[in-house]
């Protein structure tokens, strides 16, 4: 019998060892499969309503996420702004992923940051595509370039099979807007009233300027001696010519008054398990190490039974 025991003993051993082995390499390799697959396709980037906002305007921009082939479950993003030239009027849920609800929604227009943490709920369905995870409500300060990024301590949490919350994102595309100034107010002509003159006619009357002129005028004359005849002689006599000249009008003439709108690449990292509202990243290697140790603990009993 003792004989028996020492003989399969340690095939046994042997046996629990090297299914603890196949266990835990399959595991480790189906993660990095996955991780290896579904790090380079995640990606967030933004979306504005207005390209080219004007100073006291308000725009919204969409948190835009596309999963590539992942699943995703939630979405933990933490946001910078230009906090000098644009302003947070409001900060609300998108549509993506249908079901998803709002664990942290904060913002700060002092710092110029963002905290906006999404999740899927148990039992909801994971899900991959594109679409807005959220939408904010933004102000124009004043002129100049605004500036919304994401930070690299962001996540997308992605499910694979014995693996929950899982970051998949890869790659973030910040927005950068010219925020212009106020628009110029368009002027409208007023009408004056406007002295136009009328030029009045003078009349222009000729004004007879006497000239004297000699014209002559037969005179008798007897001469002397018998039997004589009178003779003509011509004497002046002065007679009026009027000679017209012009006198000089002028018309007033008056005048008229005219109114004269990189992506950087974020090295994938397995997140950490946290709590108080993160999303954690749960290790699998775990079963790997729970059979060698009990694998060596039997080889050590069959050893001592062996002797």
């Amino acid at each position: 019998m003792k004989k028996l025991a020492k003989i399969f003993i340690p095939i046994f051993i042997v046996v629990i060892m090297g299914l603890g082995v196949f266990l835990g390499v399959t595991l480790v390799g189906r993660r990095a499969v996955f991780e290896q697959k579904a790090a380079p396709e995640t990606t967030v980037y933004f979306t504005p309503d207005n390209q080219a906002p004007r100073v006291g305007e308000q725009f919204n921009v969409s948190i835009d996420l596309n999963t590539g082939s992942n699943e995703i479950v939630g979405a933990e993003m933490y946001l910078t702004f230009s906090k000098d030239v644009i302003q947070i009027n409001n900060l609300s849920l998108g549509s993506f992923p249908p079901g998803a609800q709002v664990l942290t929604s904060t913002y700060d227009n002092a710092a110029g940051t963002v905290t906006y943490i999404i999740y899927l709920p148990t039992g909801g369905q994971a899900q991959t595509g594109v679409g807005s995870i959220g939408t904010i409500s933004f102000t124009a300060l004043t002129e100049g370039v605004a500036t919304i990024a994401v930070e690299p301590s962001s996540k997308v949490a992605a499910v694979s099979t014995g693996d929950v919350g899982l970051n998949v994102l890869a790659n973030t595309v910040p927005l950068n807007l010219t925020i212009l100034p106020v628009a110029n107010a368009t002027a409208t002509p007023i009408p004056t009233e406007t002295a136009t003159g009328t030029p009045v006619p003078t009349q222009q009357q000729a004004t007879a300027t006497l000239t004297p002129t000699n014209t002559p005028t037969p005179t008798a004359t007897t001469a002397s001696g018998s039997g004589g005849l009178p003779t003509n002689t011509p004497t002046n006599t002065p007679t009026n010519t009027p000679t017209p000249t012009t006198a000089s009008g002028s018309g007033g003439t008056a005048s008229t008054n005219t109114p004269t709108p990189t992506s950087t690449t974020i090295a994938s990292a397995g997140s950490t398990g946290a709590t108080g509202g993160t999303l954690a990243d749960a290790g699998i290697a775990f079963p790997t190490i729970i059979f060698t140790i009990g694998a060596g603990f039997l080889i050590f009993i069959a050893i001592l039974l062996a002797l």
